[in-house]
């Protein structure tokens, strides 16, 4: 007789059974069905703290902001001295463009508990986007120091150096890339401005890269005068990177993905190249 798993009793073992579906589909990297595993165990569970936190993960990961910022903040009513809990939403809404709020939060967290490496990360995102580079490099510093493997230094070269390593990921990409690439302009700034940040939905303030004008089929139709280019935001590229050879594969990808975009691709086709 087939068991229905419906009426077995609540116990640790169910509760295990739903913890490793809830992975399978993490490491699946089905992260709408993350949240809806999570969510229906909460719908019993309201409580499960563990449970809500994957929910909101799955629902940011899919950028889903808002709604997994409702988990969170179900999280504070209960307990609103949850540091980690803070920092994540604080990180939730800089994601999501809101950085005002964002500092807000990292301030709050902050004043919790001193020795929580994301919130000073987060500190250092909020400075940077207020381009205080010296505070962000300290608050960086200070993740860092709390938590070396979890929060490396962000790479930082120079000019020249940024260029060489520009110039390094051009040469990676396939021949018939580079071909096209002759036809866009590259323009590196340090970080995305208000519009830039907001030519994608949710708002990203960790843009990696940004295509803009007309892409290839338009332009050989004569549509628009616009020079097609593609926008590197260094210090998000940077951060991301733990040693320059790091960078310079998020560089090569950024430029592969972005390319994609003048090439006509649309996102599910960047996606299908592994190039999100």
């Amino acid at each position: 007789m087939m068991r229905d798993d419906r009426f077995l009793p609540e116990c640790d073992v169910v509760r295990d059974w739903a913890w490793a579906a809830l992975l399978a589909a993490w490491e699946g990297g089905d992260n709408l069905r993350l949240a809806e595993l999570a969510e229906c165990w909460l719908k019993d569970h309201p409580d499960d703290r563990d449970f809500r936190l994957w929910a909101a993960d799955g629902l940011a990961a899919a950028r889903h902001l808002e709604a997994a910022a409702g988990h969170l903040q179900a999280i504070l009513d209960a307990d609103p001295s949850d540091v980690e809990v803070v920092a994540r939403l604080g990180h939730l809404y800089f994601r999501g463009g809101q950085i005002d709020l964002a500092a807000r939060l990292f301030g709050e967290a902050l004043a919790l508990r001193d020795d929580v490496a994301d919130v000073h990360y987060g500190l250092g995102l909020v400075a940077e986007q207020r381009h205080d580079y010296v505070a962000a490099e300290r608050a960086f510093a200070n993740a860092h120091r709390l938590d070396p493997d979890g929060f490396p230094l962000p790479v930082r070269l120079t000019d020249r150096e940024f260029e060489h390593c520009l110039k390094e990921a051009v040469q990676e990409l396939p021949a018939e890339l580079q071909v096209a690439l002759d036809l866009v302009a590259i323009v590196v700034q340090d970080l995305p401005d208000e519009e830039s940040m907001r030519a994608v939905e949710p708002p990203d303030p960790e843009l990696l890269g940004l295509f803009t004008g007309p892409t290839h089929g338009e332009r050989h139709a004569g549509m628009g005068e616009m020079v097609p280019t593609i926008v590197l935001y260094r210090r998000n590229l940077e951060r991301l990177s733990e040693d320059p050879d790091h960078l310079l594969e998020e560089i090569t990808t950024t430029l592969y993905h972005e390319l994609g975009h003048y090439l006509g691709w649309d996102e599910e086709e960047v996606a299908r190249r592994g190039l999100e």
